[in-house]
């Protein structure tokens, strides 16, 4: 069985922030970035500390974000980020337990509500 983790950035005039989720409602984590930082970075940082949390447990997860400039950076490899580049290297590793799927933002989805509620509130 595949456990759903959700993550969201937010970025507004004054910070740039981040929340990752699970289906349950719990909060996972929250992390404030500085201003300058863009909402790709928002994105990529919430889905970094996603599979650094999901990585440990052996158990099945799927990461689902809905910035389809994330996954497609994800996806791209002359992306030479050194944030992507560390989100690839822990999903390769753990390949078979962790995927990554866009999911629609404002879709009335749970766990991605709360994240998007979480990460402009941080």
């Amino acid at each position: 069985e595949w456990k759903i983790i959700y993550t969201d950035g937010s970025k507004s005039d004054t910070h740039t922030s981040f929340a990752v989720t699970n289906d349950q409602g719990v909060i996972i984590t929250v992390g404030v970035l500085p201003p300058y930082c863009s909402i790709l970075t928002a994105e990529a940082a919430a889905i970094y500390e996603a599979v650094l949390f999901t990585a440990p447990s052996k158990e099945k997860h799927i990461i689902c974000s809905d910035r389809k400039s994330a996954i497609t950076a994800l996806l791209n490899d002359t992306n030479n980020s050194v944030q992507i580049k560390n989100i690839k290297d822990v999903l390769y590793k753990h390949k078979n337990i962790i995927k990554i799927m866009w999911i629609p933002g404002h879709a009335c989805i749970r766990g991605n509500q709360l994240a998007d509620d979480r990460a402009k509130k941080a």
